[in-house]
Protein backbone atom coordinates (compact mmCIF):
# COMPACT_ATOMS: atom_id res chain seq x y z
CA UNK A 1 0.00 0.00 0.00
CA UNK A 2 1.52 3.54 -1.12
CA UNK A 3 1.32 6.18 1.43
CA UNK A 4 -1.92 8.33 -0.20
CA UNK A 5 -3.78 4.82 -0.59
CA UNK A 6 -3.06 4.66 3.21
CA UNK A 7 -3.98 8.14 3.73
CA UNK A 8 -6.93 7.96 1.44
CA UNK A 9 -7.88 4.41 3.45
CA UNK A 10 -7.96 6.07 7.00
CA UNK A 11 -9.04 10.01 6.49
CA UNK A 12 -11.93 10.60 8.60
CA UNK A 13 -12.48 6.74 9.03
CA UNK A 14 -9.75 5.98 11.53
CA UNK A 15 -11.97 3.06 13.84
CA UNK A 16 -11.68 4.36 16.97
CA UNK A 17 -13.67 1.82 18.19
CA UNK A 18 -12.27 -0.92 17.40
CA UNK A 19 -8.79 -1.30 19.34
CA UNK A 20 -7.85 -4.29 17.22
CA UNK A 21 -7.85 -2.92 14.14
CA UNK A 22 -6.89 0.63 15.46
CA UNK A 23 -3.41 -0.75 16.12
CA UNK A 24 -3.18 -2.49 13.55
CA UNK A 25 -3.22 0.87 11.17
CA UNK A 26 -0.60 2.14 13.46
CA UNK A 27 1.83 -0.23 12.84
CA UNK A 28 0.99 -0.15 9.44
CA UNK A 29 1.30 3.64 9.28
CA UNK A 30 4.40 3.67 10.77
CA UNK A 31 5.63 1.01 8.50
CA UNK A 32 4.36 2.96 5.17
CA UNK A 33 5.93 6.42 5.91
CA UNK A 34 6.73 8.97 8.98
CA UNK A 35 4.11 11.02 6.63
CA UNK A 36 1.54 8.11 7.08
CA UNK A 37 2.25 7.76 10.70
CA UNK A 38 1.78 11.02 11.40
CA UNK A 39 -1.64 11.02 9.55
CA UNK A 40 -2.67 8.44 12.20
CA UNK A 41 -1.65 10.67 14.90
CA UNK A 42 -3.72 13.01 13.25
CA UNK A 43 -6.74 11.04 13.68
CA UNK A 44 -5.99 10.02 16.49
CA UNK A 45 -6.19 13.77 18.23
CA UNK A 46 -9.03 14.48 15.72
CA UNK A 47 -11.35 12.32 16.36
CA UNK A 48 -15.18 11.84 14.91
CA UNK A 49 -17.81 13.77 16.75
CA UNK A 50 -20.43 10.68 16.15
CA UNK A 51 -20.09 8.39 17.60
CA UNK A 52 -18.31 10.36 20.07
CA UNK A 53 -14.50 9.24 21.30
CA UNK A 54 -13.60 9.91 24.96
CA UNK A 55 -10.45 11.60 25.38
CA UNK A 56 -9.38 8.67 27.36
CA UNK A 57 -9.40 6.70 24.65
CA UNK A 58 -7.88 8.61 22.27
CA UNK A 59 -4.99 9.11 24.46
CA UNK A 60 -4.41 5.43 25.42
CA UNK A 61 -4.23 5.24 21.11
CA UNK A 62 -1.89 8.14 21.23
CA UNK A 63 0.61 6.58 23.84
CA UNK A 64 0.59 3.34 21.67
CA UNK A 65 1.16 5.27 18.47
CA UNK A 66 4.41 6.57 20.68
CA UNK A 67 5.07 3.60 21.26
CA UNK A 68 5.36 2.33 18.24
CA UNK A 69 6.80 4.91 15.76
CA UNK A 70 10.09 6.94 16.77
CA UNK A 71 11.06 10.15 14.68
CA UNK A 72 12.97 13.60 15.53
CA UNK A 73 9.16 15.48 16.08
CA UNK A 74 7.44 13.27 18.39
CA UNK A 75 9.08 15.33 21.50
CA UNK A 76 6.84 18.15 19.87
CA UNK A 77 4.06 16.86 18.21
CA UNK A 78 2.77 14.12 20.36
CA UNK A 79 2.57 16.90 23.34
CA UNK A 80 0.50 18.97 20.75
CA UNK A 81 -1.48 16.27 20.21
CA UNK A 82 -2.44 15.30 23.84
CA UNK A 83 -2.94 19.26 24.20
CA UNK A 84 -5.47 18.94 21.26
CA UNK A 85 -7.57 15.82 22.58
CA UNK A 86 -7.68 17.78 25.96
CA UNK A 87 -8.70 20.51 24.20
CA UNK A 88 -5.96 22.58 26.00
CA UNK A 89 -4.75 25.78 24.43
CA UNK A 90 -1.02 25.86 22.75
CA UNK A 91 0.51 29.21 22.46
CA UNK A 92 1.75 30.98 19.13
CA UNK A 93 5.06 30.58 20.64
CA UNK A 94 4.61 26.93 20.80
CA UNK A 95 3.02 26.82 17.66
CA UNK A 96 5.81 28.91 15.93
CA UNK A 97 8.68 26.85 17.37
CA UNK A 98 7.13 23.60 16.67
CA UNK A 99 6.13 24.68 12.64
CA UNK A 100 10.02 26.00 12.31
CA UNK A 101 11.30 22.19 13.35
CA UNK A 102 8.57 20.56 10.97
CA UNK A 103 10.13 22.84 7.93
CA UNK A 104 13.11 20.46 7.71
CA UNK A 105 11.91 17.66 7.43
CA UNK A 106 10.32 17.73 3.97
CA UNK A 107 6.92 16.79 3.54
CA UNK A 108 5.23 16.20 7.18
CA UNK A 109 2.28 17.92 6.08
CA UNK A 110 0.39 15.72 8.56
CA UNK A 111 2.50 16.31 11.27
CA UNK A 112 1.93 20.35 10.32
CA UNK A 113 -1.50 19.44 10.08
CA UNK A 114 -1.43 18.30 13.66
CA UNK A 115 0.41 21.60 14.89
CA UNK A 116 -2.21 23.96 12.85
CA UNK A 117 -4.90 22.49 14.47
CA UNK A 118 -3.93 23.41 18.02
CA UNK A 119 -3.16 27.07 16.21
CA UNK A 120 -5.41 29.90 16.63
CA UNK A 121 -6.88 30.46 12.86
CA UNK A 122 -6.75 33.72 12.95
CA UNK A 123 -3.42 34.36 13.41
CA UNK A 124 -1.87 35.60 9.93
CA UNK A 125 1.87 34.64 11.04
CA UNK A 126 1.00 30.99 11.52
CA UNK A 127 -0.29 30.71 8.21
CA UNK A 128 1.94 32.81 6.15
CA UNK A 129 4.60 30.43 7.68
CA UNK A 130 2.61 27.10 6.62
CA UNK A 131 2.15 28.30 3.42
CA UNK A 132 6.32 29.15 3.41
CA UNK A 133 6.61 25.50 4.10
CA UNK A 134 4.82 23.90 2.16
CA UNK A 135 6.07 26.02 -1.25
CA UNK A 136 9.55 25.35 0.12
CA UNK A 137 8.59 21.49 0.49
CA UNK A 138 7.18 21.27 -3.12
CA UNK A 139 10.12 23.16 -4.58
CA UNK A 140 12.76 21.55 -3.26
Amino acid sequence: MTENEFINEIDARFPHWDKVNAHGLIRLGASISPNAAYMVLYELCTPPIKPKVRPYISQKYIEFWSEHFDHPLNSIVVPIAHRIVRHKPVSRLKVLKALNLISAHNGLYNAMNIVLCAADDTDESIESLSKQIVSNWKSA
